[in-house]
């Protein structure tokens, strides 16, 4: 019981008891890892130089348990004990950055819990402090620095403040430019990530040169990731949403047809069974719908039309996107219609609006507007469609 060997006994037992949980998803298993955890850090003597290390192995078993449970307490539990082991850690310890990058990331996902300012503030104060004391020759420190753009990005998010936002970029920028090309696995994310801040600064400042930036670096993300890659559709969408953003500003209709190669590729890299489909594929329809309106190719609208036709009957019966989807369609199919002149068209689209209203009338929710709007703009036409077809009786 009172043997110095037995506070990395429990640790070594809560790992493996980790890993076992890792493949066979047992949640005793994994309690009983935190129960380990717990134990080793308890039978560690105060002052000793492994307590840190033990806590912080602790904060990660309680991080496992929070991942499968979604308890908030649990969280809280693996902020204190990882804020513990920031705490009582040397200066000059080699651990700390490490320790101080966990904490930040633990930080990071409470506040995406409780919203708590001053827990992200905190998150950001620790990922400064992870990314000044991790050596610059370190390969930890590009995933640092992009961690910490990321607290700065959502620190923007909730003050507004410019030269929060600009520190975010400068940092994001840094994580790029030290994982260097082919430097690290992590590059397409880094690149991702900084396009969507470039894309923020765009929306506060509206030069079309940072929305430039902001599309050539998605580009980069998408060019030095593999097509194995499960990020690799998530990148593409975003690449179509930028190119999209920057056709709108710019008016090249050579960037709106990017937009619609990289959602289709999107799409097509996109698992079936994927939650995000339904969204990618609303996303291909609209891009689709706006390359008809610029180039008037029929081809694209009909495309648009199957395209939202399959991201309606991907949309989960109770999820709150149906009636956005659904509204899509109807558009799609009106502007069919008034092409084509199909009444079978007009019909699915006054049938598609209909299926709207209902959906928003089951939830008992105030209809939106531009729904409201579309239902009367149908309703015109099929009456006029109606009074055609008497006349010609």
């Amino acid at each position: 019981i009172g043997s110095p060997e037995l506070p990395a006994r429990l640790n070594n037992l809560a790992n493996h008891l980790a890993r076992l949980y890792g493949e066979v998803g047992e949640p005793a298993v994994l309690d009983e890892a935190v129960t380990a955890a717990r134990r080793a850090v308890a039978v560690v003597p105060d002052g000793s130089p492994d307590r840190p290390r033990h806590l912080i192995n602790l904060a990660s078993r309680l991080a496992g348990l929070f991942a499968a449970s979604g308890n908030e307490a649990v969280l809280v539990d693996v902020v204190a004990t990882a804020r513990e082991a920031v705490d009582i850690t040397p200066s000059q310890s080699p651990e700390l950055p490490s320790y101080l990058s966990e904490l930040a990331r633990y930080l990071g996902d409470l506040h995406e819990l409780n919203t708590d300012p001053a827990v992200l503030d905190e998150a950001v104060a620790t990922g400064r402090r992870a990314v000044d004391t991790t050596p610059d020759n370190s390969s930890d420190l590009p995933g640092r620095l992009n961690d910490l753009a990321s607290y700065l990005g959502r620190l923007h998010g909730l003050g507004g403040s410019l030269p929060v936002l600009e520190e975010a970029i400068a940092t994001g920028r840094r994580a790029v430019s030290t994982a260097g090309p082919g430097g690290s696995p992590d590059l397409g994310a880094f690149l991702n990530d900084l396009a969507g801040l470039l894309a923020v600064l765009f929306s506060v400042n509206g030069q079309q040169e940072v929305l430039e930036e902001a599309a050539a670096t998605a580009r980069q993300a998408v060019a030095v990731t593999t097509n194995a890659s499960p990020e690799l559709p998530r990148y593409l969408n975003n690449l179509a949403n930028r190119l999209a953003r920057l056709h709108a500003v710019a008016g090249d209709s050579s960037v709106l047809e990017e937009a619609v190669s990289s959602a289709r590729r999107a799409v097509e890299a996109t698992p079936p069974d994927s939650l995000d489909l339904p969204t990618r594929l609303n996303n291909l329809a609209n891009h689709l719908a706006r390359l008809h309106t610029v180039t008037d190719d029929r081809s694209a609208l009909d495309e648009a039309v199957s395209t939202a036709r399959r991201a309606v009957e991907a949309t989960p019966v109770d999820s709150p996107e149906l009636v956005s989807r659904l509204n899509n369609l109807a558009n799609h199919l009106t502007r069919l219609y008034g092409t084509s002149g199909d009444q079978v068209v007009l019909d699915e689209a006054v049938e598609t609006a209909g299926r709207a209203i209902e959906v928003v009338q089951a939830a008992k929710a105030e209809v939106p507007t531009r729904l409201s709007n579309l239902v009367d703009r149908l309703a015109r036409m099929s009456a006029a469609t109606s009074g055609i077809q008497e006349a010609s009786a």
